[in-house]
C-alpha cells in the first residue's frame, strides 16, 4: 500500500513581535510546518524579525491582503496585538488561511463567536494557543483527575502572583490588563482540569495603588461550575515576589501544584486515609513540549477535520469567562450567568 505523502503547512505569521518570534523559531523546527512571510504595519518589527532569523527565508509585507496577493500558503500564525483581532481573523479567513490564534481568540464574545462563526462558515480550521493546558505538570495533573484519583470535584483554588511590570508595551492602558493577557490563560487551564462548563462567577478586576499599570492589574473571583463545583480565583501582576499554587480538592483526594520563592515546580497529592503529602514526579519525556502539542493537533485538524483540544469553538467557553468577570466588576461585583451570556451571543 502506498504511503500518502506528508503535507507541508506553508506559513504566514502575522505580527512580528515577541510571540511571532517564537512561532517563527518553532515552525522552523517542525516537520509539517513551513515559514514563508512575515506580516506586520511595523517596518521596524519586521527588520528585527528577519535579523533574528537570518538563516530562515521569510518575503515581508505590510498586511494580510497584500500578502494574500503575492504568495501561496495555507496557515496564519496570529501573534499580532489582540486589540486588532477581529480585523485580523477576518482578514485571513478572506484569505482562505487555517487559523492558529494567539490568546485572548477576542477581548469580547461578541466578537469571539464572529470569528468562529466566519472561520466554520469557510471550513477553515481555527485552534487558539492556550498553551498552559500542555505543560507536563498541568497534563499530569488532568490524567490523575481523569484516572479517578480524586474522586468526584467539590472546590478548588487558584492563586498567581506574577512579577511584572508595564513598562512601555501596549498592555499598560488596557484596562483589565491581567484578566486578557494572563488570566486567561489561568482560566483555561481551570477549565481544562475542571472539566465541567462554567455556569456563574462573582468577582472583581481592580488596581492596587502601586505598579506602572493604569488599568486593572489584580482579579478576584468565584467561580460556579456544573454540579454545584467551585473555585475561588485570584490573579495579580506587579506583585514584588511570583508565586503560583492551584489546589483541587475532590472526595476521594487531592493535588497541589505550586511554584514561586526561588523553588523549583512542585506536584503533589494527598488522600483522606492518613492526611499526607506525597511527592509526584512528572517524567519530563512523558508529555511534548506544549508548542509542539499544539502545532500536531492543528495539524490534524486541518488534514482530519479532527478539532484541537483548544479549537475556537470550545475556546468560546474560557472568553465568556473573560467577559462575564468584566461584566461582574461593573455590577459591583453581582452575580453574572455564563450559560445566558453564551445563549445571548448565540455561541
Amino acid at each position: 500500500m502506498k504511503q500518502r505523502k506528508m503535507k507541508i503547512h506553508k506559513v504566514v505569521f502575522v505580527g512580528a513581535g515577541v510571540r511571532g518570534g517564537h512561532w517563527i523559531k518553532f515552525i522552523n523546527k517542525h516537520e509539517r510546518y513551513e515559514p514563508i512571510a512575515l506580516v506586520d504595519p511595523s517596518k521596524k518589527s519586521l527588520e528585527k524579525a528577519l535579523n533574528d532569523n537570518p538563516d530562515i527565508p521569510l518575503k515581508t509585507f505590510s498586511s494580510v491582503s497584500e500578502a494574500a496577493k503575492n504568495l501561496k500558503a495555507d496557515v496564519a500564525i496570529i501573534a499580532a496585538p489582540s486589540t486588532y483581532r477581529l480585523q485580523t481573523c477576518f482578514d485571513v479567513i478572506n484569505a482562505k488561511w487555517h487559523l492558529f490564534v494567539e490568546k485572548p481568540l477576542a477581548f469580547n464574545l461578541r466578537d469571539a463567536v464572529a470569528i468562529v462563526n466566519k472561520a466554520e462558515e469557510a471550513k477553515l480550521a481555527l485552534t487558539v494557543g492556550q498553551s498552559l493546558r500542555f505543560s507536563s505538570h498541568f497534563q499530569k495533573i488532568k490524567n490523575l483527575i481523569d484516572n479517578d484519583n480524586f474522586g468526584e470535584i467539590g472546590h478548588g483554588v487558584f492563586i498567581r502572583h506574577r512579577r511584572r511590570y508595564a513598562g512601555n508595551t501596549y498592555q499598560k492602558n488596557m484596562r483589565h490588563n491581567y484578566l486578557l493577557e494572563m488570566g486567561i490563560h489561568d482560566l483555561d487551564l481551570i477549565r481544562f482540569h475542571i472539566g465541567l462548563k462554567p455556569e456563574k462567577v462573582f468577582g472583581f478586576s481592580f488596581l492596587p495603588d502601586w505598579g506602572d499599570f493604569n488599568g486593572e492589574t489584580t482579579v478576584s473571583a468565584l467561580w460556579e461550575f456544573q454540579n454545584k463545583v467551585r473555585v475561588n480565583y485570584f490573579g495579580a501582576w506587579a506583585s514584588h515576589v511570583p508565586e503560583l499554587t492551584w489546589r483541587i480538592d475532590g472526595g476521594k483526594g487531592t493535588v497541589r501544584y505550586s511554584e514561586g520563592y526561588g523553588k523549583n515546580a512542585e506536584l503533589l497529592v494527598g488522600q483522606p486515609n492518613d492526611g499526607l503529602w506525597k511527592s509526584v514526579l512528572s517524567d519530563e519525556n512523558e508529555f511534548k513540549e506544549s508548542s509542539e502539542n499544539l502545532l500536531d493537533e492543528f495539524d490534524s485538524a486541518i488534514n482530519e477535520g479532527l478539532p484541537t483540544t483548544t479549537n475556537g469553538r470550545d475556546n468560546l467557553w474560557t472568553v465568556a469567562m473573560i467577559q462575564a468577570l468584566v461584566d461582574s466588576t461593573e455590577n459591583g461585583g453581582g452575580p453574572i450567568s455564563i450559560s445566558d451570556m453564551m445563549g445571548k451571543y448565540g455561541a
